[in-house]
């Protein structure tokens, strides 16, 4: 296991390299001390978790709480479909776990993050503060790997 942050979780590439070739993302894992706490994310479900974090990050970390009746259970592995069904094309999805606050407001507990990938199916529950961290840690991964460190994005004669 890698060296976490203070937070207790972390976002690390798992690249390809090749002389000649850009290196390649092969995946993405997000790993906490648990021993059930790790999820693989292809380089698709990288950018689409990118994508749904910033969403939520918008919805409940911000002040604003439109979207608190969009709750789910606590413990997804419990749940009666099957993980295909619930997590669609992408393969990938991350959910809001709303508590209320000492006002009777609905407040954000955790972010449960599921994913199916071909080294295994993981369910991961992260805190507000660890689920801006990942956010960021993945949108430095997207910046570097999906982006060549050039101007411009990528390069369409390499492609």
């Amino acid at each position: 296991m890698s060296t976490l942050t203070k937070l207790g979780v972390e976002a690390r590439p798992i690249t390809l390299e090749q002389p000649g070739y850009p290196t390649t993302l092969i995946k993405v894992v997000i790993e906490t001390p648990h021993p059930l706490g790790r999820v693989h994310l292809s380089a698709d479900q990288t950018l689409y978790m990118h994508s749904r974090l910033t969403q939520l990050a918008a919805m409940f970390l911000h002040g604003n709480t439109t979207g608190a009746k969009h709750t789910v259970p606590a413990n997804l592995t419990y749940r009666d479909e099957e993980p295909s069904v619930r997590l669609g094309s992408y393969g990938a999805e991350a959910w809001p776990v709303i508590g209320d606050d000492v006002w009777g407001l609905p407040e954000l507990e955790a972010i449960l993050i599921e994913s199916i990938h071909p080294d295994g199916h993981g369910v991961l529950r992260l805190s507000p503060e660890q689920t801006l961290h990942i956010r960021d840690q993945l949108e430095r991964i997207g910046f570097v790997y999906f982006h060549e460190n050039i101007w411009g994005g990528e390069d369409a004669r390499r492609q």
